[in-house]
C-alpha cells in the first residue's frame, strides 16, 4: 500500500482554563496512525484524550525555561466521528496542537526519534540548532518539529532532503508554538533538518520517524515479444 498523509490538522492556538475537542474528518482504517503533537507553555498542563479515552504517550521533551513538546499516538480505531479531546489549566495558555493522519505504514508507530540540544542552554543569533540525521527508507514518514522562543524563525533550515518537505504548521517563535514539517520517503535517505532564530534564545527540534522500511513492489515485465519473424 502507498504511504500517504491524508489528513493534517492545525487549529489556532488553545488557550488555558478551555475545554473542547478537535474532529477528525478521515474515515479511518484500523491500520491508520494518527500522531499528535502538543507544544505548550512549559507551566500548567493539558489533559489529552482520543474519542474519551488515553491515547498512547510517547513521551515528551522541554528545554527548562520554555516550550514543551507531547507526543501521542492512535491506531486501530475505524470510521468517522472520532476526536482528540483537550482540557487546559489556567497556566497553561498556549496549547498548540497538530494532529497528522498516516495511511499504508508497515508498522504504524514511531520507530524512531532524535533531538537537539533542548536544553536550558541558549543557541547564538542566526545559529542552525541541528538533529542528528535519521536514517529513512521505502515506506516511512518523516515528522520534525522545530520550536523558538524569541526571534523571527527560519525553519526549516538546511533540511535534508533539500526538498520535498510539506509544512504542517508554521507558527514562528514564542513560548509555545510549534514549526511542523513532513516528508513520506519512497527510497533510502536521510531526514534532518534544523532550526534558528535572530535572537540568542533557547531553541530546539525533533524528529520522528514513523513506520518500518517496505520493500518497493516488484518490477512487472510487459514486453509481449517481438511480433512475427521476419526472414
Amino acid at each position: 500500500m502507498t504511504v500517504t498523509v491524508e489528513e493534517v490538522i492545525a487549529p489556532a492556538n488553545i488557550a488555558g482554563s478551555a475545554s473542547g475537542s478537535i474532529s477528525i474528518t478521515t474515515s479511518l482504517l484500523s491500520t491508520d496512525l494518527v500522531l499528535v503533537l502538543v507544544s505548550k507553555v512549559s507551566a500548567g498542563s493539558a489533559t489529552v484524550t482520543f474519542d474519551g479515552s488515553a491515547p498512547t504517550s510517547y513521551g515528551n521533551w522541554q528545554n527548562s525555561t520554555g516550550t514543551r513538546l507531547f507526543v501521542y499516538t492512535k491506531t486501530g480505531v475505524t470510521g468517522t466521528g472520532h476526536t482528540v479531546g483537550y482540557s487546559t489549566t489556567g497556566t497553561s495558555t498556549v496549547n498548540r496542537f497538530t494532529i497528522l493522519v498516516i495511511r499504508g505504514l508497515s508498522n504504524a508507530a514511531v520507530t524512531s526519534f532524535a533531538q537537539s540540544d533542548w536544553s536550558s542552554t541558549t543557541t547564538a543569533a542566526n545559529t542552525d540548532e541541528t538533529v542528528a540525521g535519521q536514517s529513512v527508507g521505502n515506506g516511512q514518514v518523516a515528522v520534525i518539529v522545530g520550536v523558538a522562543t524569541a526571534g523571527t524563525v527560519t525553519f526549516p533550515s538546511n533540511p535534508l532532503p533539500a526538498t520535498g518537505w510539506s509544512t504542517d504548521r508554521a507558527d514562528g517563535s514564542g513560548n509555545g508554538t510549534s514549526n511542523v514539517i513532513h516528508q513520506v520517503f519512497t527510497a533510502p535517505d536521510t531526514a534532518q533538518a534544523s532550526i534558528r532564530t535572530t535572537s540568542t534564545t533557547t531553541i530546539g527540534a525533533a524528529t520522528f520517524i514513523l513506520g518500518d522500511t517496505s520493500s518497493p513492489p516488484a518490477l512487472i515485465s510487459t514486453f509481449t515479444g517481438w511480433g512475427n519473424p521476419i526472414f
